[in-house]
């Protein structure tokens, strides 16, 4: 199943109202969690990066020399908030894969990330799930988020792990791809408002997916990423999608574009699109 950063960062803010109840009256509980507004006193930092590939997908002994899902670009943005309980470190994250594939599709590609400090320890990381990924296709992944431990750890490195079955391989003859657009607005520095379409060119409708998005610096680098689910695309038809668009919740001036990808979750069988 697809881990929904909507719900991860909701659940994350929720985390962190709790432990400042519980720590206003106790003073010792050490859960960390990021939030969607700022407590009275408190004020915010934030730091960025762009990760490393750990390992790209490899082929298996029979299977053909392409079959590979690799990372194109990975980073994160890591928000520090400083309360009267102490300083908690959260991160949203997104990474952008490709399938090198020209024939074959992916039914399922795992992926994970984990985040190092600068001695080296382990201080946080995620892990998601692509479905169905056609020949040659770039496809970013979003649901990238979560909290650092011990809570005001610094993140200094990230490394993205990918892996593809043996069995996740699958002959695709279509040459047609899905589209999605994006519009941005700017005009709530807060949060950020995205927009689009997302067509599928198929003669088979489309039922459960994501709009993937990706948020990129000026220099290019992935520095976040979120998304808007989809009940279905009718076949041959194209949806408007609506999804917030944000960093942290205080400045989100680094993010230049947005890119957005169409992610279906619920093709019974990719080779068979048509």
């Amino acid at each position: 199943m697809r881990r929904n950063r909507t719900g991860v960062m909701l659940l994350l803010a929720i985390g962190l109202c709790v432990y400042l109840l519980v720590a206003a009256c106790k003073g010792d509980d050490d859960n960390a969690a990021t939030q969607t507004t700022t407590p009275t006193g408190a004020s915010t930092t934030t730091g960025q990066g762009t990760g490393t590939a750990a390992a790209t997908s490899a082929p298996s002994a029979t299977a053909s020399a392409d079959e590979v899902v690799e990372l194109v670009k990975d980073g994160y943005t890591e928000t520090f908030t400083d309360t009267p309980a102490g300083r908690f470190g959260s991160f949203g994250c997104g990474v952008l894969l490709h399938n090198k594939s020209k024939t074959e599709g992916v039914v399922q590609a795992d992926w994970s990330t984990t985040f190092f400090d600068a001695s080296g320890a382990n201080v946080g990381g995620t892990y998601g799930y692509v479905y169905n990924m056609l020949p040659e296709e770039t496809r970013g992944a979003d649901s990238c988020g979560g909290q650092v431990n011990p809570p005001a750890a610094q993140i200094a490195r990230m490394e993205t792990t990918i892996h593809v079955c043996s069995t996740c391989w699958t002959g695709v003859a279509t040459t047609k791809r899905f589209s999605a657009t994006v519009t941005l607005d700017r005009s709530n520095a807060t949060v950020y408002q995205g927009s689009g379409t997302a067509t599928n060119p198929f003669t088979t409708a489309i039922n459960q997916g994501f709009v993937e998005l990706l948020y990129f610096n000026a220099a290019g680098d992935v520095i976040g990423g979120g998304g808007a689910h989809f009940d279905s695309i009718p076949a041959g038809g194209t949806i408007d999608w609506t999804a917030q668009v944000y960093v942290n919740f205080s400045d989100n001036s680094s993010i230049d574009h947005v890119e957005a990808y169409v992610a279906p979750e619920s093709v019974t069988k990719i080779e068979d699109l048509k």
